[in-house]
């Protein structure tokens, strides 16, 4: 074999058997449906946390997220005390840039954790965490006018002109009208760059599915009691028809220039359940004396809170540019955390439904005892409406954790029950249970630990019992392409999703000699202006 095989990888975010199933049963996805009835397919299982920073961090890696330092959004600086956002600049040595480095032609599209695009043998759109279009979001630079020039309708991700209250009558069809459209612009810009020449690795992602399945849960879970039997048979055929139809498009333009067979990967970094309540953790260490509250910053909370009531933005907005209206809420309302850091102990973190906590104390003893106590406590919280236990498990860092950025990591993981996610913010008043309901909450549905695999093509052995991790796609994909794994590289090839005699043909799993790490120094923090545009779009897409 003369190594010269090609892979394409289509990423669907918070791809699930959960909802892809009814809608290849119901012949609303013909197309992803021939792919596994040829090749092969099963679950995924994700990172812990299994959110969309550290799954598609370590998805490009082949790491565990202590590798990369990367577990949410953000993370806290305990020098600057700040929370500082997580970038590309984080992450080890991708899988983009071993393949490139191998001599391989290499495209991404929208991958998260992409931003700013690193140099590579080839071409780069950057994903979620890009501050705006006006960013330099694309290798090389020049693609960026190239794309507009073609595209000039393409953002990265917003939902600011979506409807929200997409469960009313006549907001559903324009909600799932303005994602398909989004899903649509997402593969035109995939057969942008595939027509621009011959790649050996290309990666195109769809980040709608996953904002699509965390707003309409409702209509896609067969036992909620929102479930509607027409709504969801009109999701399916007009969001997840459309996805089917862009994986088809896009697998047939790769088709046309590979010039011969390859080697396709759809894959998720999550799956999906039910979101029921969250547990306000950050109320819930207040209360049992682990941290203190700043009185103050609460005072600016409330004022803010007073001023949008009152809906000052509404009437000053006629009269004033959108960021200075956004500067002065700002002094409103200081960039603060709502901790007493000086009187508190432990410091709560979340955006996106985990748990986690940085211990503030020096003393190892002391830490340890903080350690065990909120184990124990924490273990002990029960739903008030059903007695269920809300933790599933309670983890240190260097228990699941390893790498050069471990210290970066949070102390303690707080790992949810199913229907349970936690928020670190502190919400004085809101008590420690708020109840997720359906057409008001934009996050009915929340991720879960198992996503999906599916691999078609060339040396594919038919299957459907797949049991990988997100971590073993990047050793795999150089395992396919001839090209020795990175040193330092968690994951592990998934030899069996190869038939036997194709793998005889392959050179046998090579591992790297040097490890794969990234100095603390370069972890670049964002500009206040790009902080503020991030804080921005994750709201609008309801993760803070």
């Amino acid at each position: 074999m003369n190594n010269k095989q090609k892979i394409l990888v289509i990423g669907v975010d918070g791809g699930t058997w959960t909802v892809l199933r009814p809608a290849l049963d119901g012949g609303h996805m013909p197309y992803l449906k021939e792919l596994i009835d040829a090749g092969a397919s099963g679950i995924l299982e994700s990172t812990l946390p299994a959110i969309t920073p550290a799954a598609w961090g370590s998805f490009q890696t082949g790491t565990n997220p202590g590798a990369n330092g990367v577990f949410d959004f953000s993370y806290w600086d305990k020098e600057k005390k700040k929370n500082c956002y997580v970038s590309s600049n984080c992450l080890t040595k991708t899988v983009w840039e071993i393949a490139g480095d191998a001599g391989k032609r290499v495209g991404t599209i929208n991958v998260p954790m992409t931003y700013p695009p690193r140099p590579i043998n080839g071409y780069t759109i950057s994903g979620i965490l890009t501050p705006s279009m006006d960013s330099d979001f694309t290798y090389p630079g020049e693609l960026k006018g190239q794309l507009a020039d073609i595209l000039p309708d393409y953002h990265v991700f917003n939902l600011q002109n979506v409807p929200r209250e997409y469960p009313a009558a006549g907001q559903l069809e324009d909600f799932v009208g303005q994602m398909a459209a989004i899903v649509r612009t997402r593969a035109r810009s995939a057969e942008f760059i595939i027509n621009k020449e011959p790649l050996d690795l290309f990666m195109v992602h769809f980040q709608a599915s996953d904002v699509f399945q965390h707003m309409l849960w409702g209509y896609l879970d067969a036992g909620h009691e929102s479930f509607d039997p027409v709504k969801h048979k009109y999701v399916l055929g007009n969001f997840y028809r459309e996805l089917d139809e862009c994986i088809a498009r896009v697998r047939r333009a790769f088709a046309q220039t590979s010039g011969g067979d390859f080697l396709t990967l759809i894959v998720s970094d999550h799956g999906f359940e039910r979101h029921r309540k969250r547990f306000n953790l950050g109320n819930w260490l207040c209360q049992e004396g682990f941290m203190e509250f700043d009185r103050g910053a609460l005072r600016g909370r409330m004022v803010k809170k007073f001023t949008k009531r009152l809906k000052l933005g509404r009437l000053f907005r006629p009269f004033m540019a959108k960021q200075t209206l956004s500067k002065i809420e700002k002094r409103i309302n200081p960039n603060v955390i709502g901790v007493d850091l000086d009187r508190s102990r432990v410091l709560p973190m979340g955006m996106s439904g985990e748990g986690f906590v940085y211990l503030l104390q020096d003393d190892p003893s002391q830490r340890n005892r903080t350690t065990e106590a909120i184990i124990e406590k924490i273990g002990a919280v029960r739903d008030p409406d059903n007695n269920s236990p809300i933790v599933k498990a309670v983890y240190r860092k260097e228990d699941i954790y390893h790498g050069d950025h471990v210290d970066i990591m949070p102390d303690l993981i707080i790992e949810t029950a199913a229907g349970y996610s936690c928020t670190g913010a502190c919400r004085p008043g809101r008590g420690l249970f708020d109840t997720v309901r359906f057409g008001e909450d934009n996050h009915a549905g929340k991720h879960h630990k198992n996503g999906i695999v599916v691999a078609a093509g060339e040396g594919v052995r038919q299957q459907d019992s797949v049991s990988a991790r997100l971590i073993d796609i990047a050793p795999t994909m150089l395992y396919y392409l001839g090209i020795a794994v990175g040193g330092g590289m968690d994951g592990r090839v998934v030899e069996e999703l190869f038939a036997d005699d194709f793998k005889n043909k392959l050179p046998p799993v090579r591992q790297a000699d040097s490890p794969l790490s990234t100095p603390k120094e370069n972890r670049k923090t964002y500009s206040k202006d790009d902080e503020e545009k991030i804080e921005r779009r994750l709201k609008d897409l309801g993760y803070m």
